[in-house]
């Protein structure tokens, strides 16, 4: 989306395994924020926003991370196989996220998002 290209700027200027470091941080202290301010939408739609850019951060440092380290006759598998972890986590993510939502109720979402950012 629109943040990738921000983010794609920061890992331009910065490390990219920092980077990542900084998405999950982010990741983690928004997703925390909706837990507890859930009800007040504003600051819900807030968290949301700071998520979307925690997780752009995440998906282009990552993409860097594999450009950078990887010879260029094994980038097209590298690139393939995290594309498929990524496809296998959203399958399975709605999957778990289902089942967290049955158990926990609203709060299930936030828990599945918490537990997939600490796989």
């Amino acid at each position: 989306g629109i943040f990738d290209l921000y983010a794609g700027v920061l890992v331009k200027h910065f490390d990219s395994r920092k980077m990542i470091f900084y998405g999950f941080l982010g990741c983690l202290i928004t997703i925390s924020m909706a837990m507890i301010f859930y009800i007040n939408y504003p600051l819900l739609l807030a968290a949301f926003f700071f998520f979307g850019i925690s997780c752009a951060l995440i998906f282009i440092s990552s993409i860097t991370n594999i450009n950078n380290h990887f010879a260029k006759e094994k980038l097209v598998a590298a690139n393939a196989t995290f594309q498929a972890f990524g496809s296998l986590g959203a399958v399975m993510g709605c999957f778990v996220g289902g089942i967290m939502i049955q158990i926990f109720g609203h709060f299930g979402f936030f828990l599945t998002i918490l537990f997939a950012y600490n796989l």
